[in-house]
Protein backbone atom coordinates (compact mmCIF):
# COMPACT_ATOMS: atom_id res chain seq x y z
CA UNK A 1 0.00 0.00 0.00
CA UNK A 2 1.49 3.73 -1.23
CA UNK A 3 2.15 5.76 1.85
CA UNK A 4 2.30 9.72 1.42
CA UNK A 5 4.93 11.35 2.71
CA UNK A 6 3.91 14.45 5.44
CA UNK A 7 6.29 17.33 6.33
CA UNK A 8 6.82 15.79 10.02
CA UNK A 9 8.47 12.53 8.17
CA UNK A 10 5.78 10.04 9.18
CA UNK A 11 3.53 8.42 6.34
CA UNK A 12 -0.22 8.60 6.75
CA UNK A 13 -1.97 6.15 5.01
CA UNK A 14 -4.10 6.97 1.83
CA UNK A 15 -7.33 6.66 4.09
CA UNK A 16 -6.38 9.48 6.33
CA UNK A 17 -5.12 12.08 3.06
CA UNK A 18 -8.69 11.27 1.98
CA UNK A 19 -10.19 12.37 5.26
CA UNK A 20 -8.10 15.59 5.21
CA UNK A 21 -9.22 16.50 2.04
CA UNK A 22 -12.95 15.68 2.97
CA UNK A 23 -12.92 17.61 5.80
CA UNK A 24 -10.92 20.92 4.16
CA UNK A 25 -13.49 20.77 1.50
CA UNK A 26 -16.26 20.59 4.16
CA UNK A 27 -14.65 23.20 6.00
CA UNK A 28 -14.15 25.50 2.97
CA UNK A 29 -18.07 25.05 1.95
CA UNK A 30 -18.84 26.02 5.45
CA UNK A 31 -16.79 29.19 5.58
CA UNK A 32 -18.55 29.97 1.99
CA UNK A 33 -21.92 29.46 3.29
CA UNK A 34 -21.33 32.30 5.95
CA UNK A 35 -19.66 34.41 3.76
CA UNK A 36 -22.76 34.33 1.59
CA UNK A 37 -25.34 34.24 4.72
CA UNK A 38 -22.96 37.52 5.74
CA UNK A 39 -23.64 38.88 2.43
CA UNK A 40 -27.55 38.47 2.43
CA UNK A 41 -27.43 39.85 5.89
CA UNK A 42 -25.22 42.99 4.60
CA UNK A 43 -28.04 43.11 1.15
CA UNK A 44 -30.75 43.22 3.52
CA UNK A 45 -29.55 45.84 6.38
CA UNK A 46 -28.82 47.91 3.10
CA UNK A 47 -32.37 47.29 1.64
CA UNK A 48 -34.33 47.56 4.74
CA UNK A 49 -32.14 51.29 5.21
CA UNK A 50 -33.26 52.47 1.45
CA UNK A 51 -36.64 51.08 1.80
CA UNK A 52 -37.77 50.38 5.25
CA UNK A 53 -41.76 49.84 4.11
CA UNK A 54 -40.60 47.48 1.49
CA UNK A 55 -38.30 45.81 3.60
CA UNK A 56 -40.98 45.64 6.64
CA UNK A 57 -43.46 43.95 4.49
CA UNK A 58 -41.23 41.46 2.37
CA UNK A 59 -38.56 40.74 4.76
CA UNK A 60 -40.59 39.54 7.86
CA UNK A 61 -38.72 37.00 10.41
CA UNK A 62 -41.37 34.21 9.60
CA UNK A 63 -40.20 34.75 5.99
CA UNK A 64 -36.60 34.89 6.11
CA UNK A 65 -36.95 31.78 8.43
CA UNK A 66 -38.61 29.44 5.98
CA UNK A 67 -36.98 30.50 2.60
CA UNK A 68 -35.28 27.60 0.93
CA UNK A 69 -31.68 27.97 0.41
CA UNK A 70 -31.74 28.62 -3.27
CA UNK A 71 -34.20 31.90 -2.70
CA UNK A 72 -31.85 34.31 -3.20
CA UNK A 73 -30.15 32.59 -6.34
CA UNK A 74 -33.15 33.02 -8.14
CA UNK A 75 -34.40 35.70 -10.83
CA UNK A 76 -36.07 38.70 -9.73
CA UNK A 77 -39.95 37.71 -10.79
CA UNK A 78 -39.83 34.23 -9.22
CA UNK A 79 -38.68 36.02 -5.87
CA UNK A 80 -41.23 39.31 -6.40
CA UNK A 81 -43.65 35.81 -6.68
CA UNK A 82 -42.36 34.22 -3.61
CA UNK A 83 -43.23 37.56 -1.59
CA UNK A 84 -46.39 37.33 -2.57
CA UNK A 85 -47.15 34.39 -1.68
CA UNK A 86 -46.93 34.62 1.97
CA UNK A 87 -50.40 36.77 1.59
CA UNK A 88 -53.42 35.54 0.81
CA UNK A 89 -55.17 36.52 -2.92
CA UNK A 90 -58.84 35.92 -4.04
CA UNK A 91 -57.25 35.42 -7.57
CA UNK A 92 -54.28 35.09 -9.31
CA UNK A 93 -54.76 38.40 -11.33
CA UNK A 94 -53.93 40.26 -8.10
CA UNK A 95 -51.39 38.27 -7.09
CA UNK A 96 -49.63 39.14 -10.73
CA UNK A 97 -50.41 42.37 -10.88
CA UNK A 98 -48.62 42.63 -7.08
CA UNK A 99 -45.63 40.32 -9.07
CA UNK A 100 -45.08 43.07 -11.64
CA UNK A 101 -45.14 45.80 -9.13
CA UNK A 102 -42.65 43.61 -6.68
CA UNK A 103 -40.58 42.63 -9.65
CA UNK A 104 -37.79 45.89 -10.07
CA UNK A 105 -37.86 46.27 -6.14
CA UNK A 106 -36.67 42.27 -6.36
CA UNK A 107 -34.05 43.15 -8.97
CA UNK A 108 -32.93 46.04 -7.02
CA UNK A 109 -32.64 43.95 -3.61
CA UNK A 110 -30.63 41.31 -6.12
CA UNK A 111 -28.07 43.43 -7.41
CA UNK A 112 -27.65 45.08 -3.95
CA UNK A 113 -26.88 40.92 -2.93
CA UNK A 114 -24.65 40.80 -5.63
CA UNK A 115 -22.82 43.91 -4.83
CA UNK A 116 -22.51 42.12 -1.40
CA UNK A 117 -21.38 39.43 -2.56
CA UNK A 118 -18.89 40.81 -4.83
CA UNK A 119 -17.19 42.86 -2.49
CA UNK A 120 -17.39 39.86 0.37
CA UNK A 121 -15.07 38.18 -1.99
CA UNK A 122 -12.94 40.76 -3.22
CA UNK A 123 -12.34 41.37 0.99
CA UNK A 124 -11.49 37.46 1.51
CA UNK A 125 -9.26 37.34 -1.40
CA UNK A 126 -7.03 39.95 0.15
CA UNK A 127 -7.04 38.24 3.31
CA UNK A 128 -9.69 39.26 5.36
CA UNK A 129 -12.97 37.81 6.81
CA UNK A 130 -16.77 38.41 6.46
CA UNK A 131 -17.43 40.91 8.91
CA UNK A 132 -13.97 42.06 9.63
CA UNK A 133 -11.89 44.63 7.97
CA UNK A 134 -9.12 44.03 5.75
CA UNK A 135 -5.69 44.92 7.01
Amino acid sequence: MARAVVSTGRTKPPLFLGLERALAGRLARRADKRSREHARRLAIARFAHAYPLWHASLFDPALLASLPDDFFSRNARSVARSWTMQFPYRNEQSRERDVRILEPVADGFLRLLAEEEARLEIQMAAGGRPGGYVA
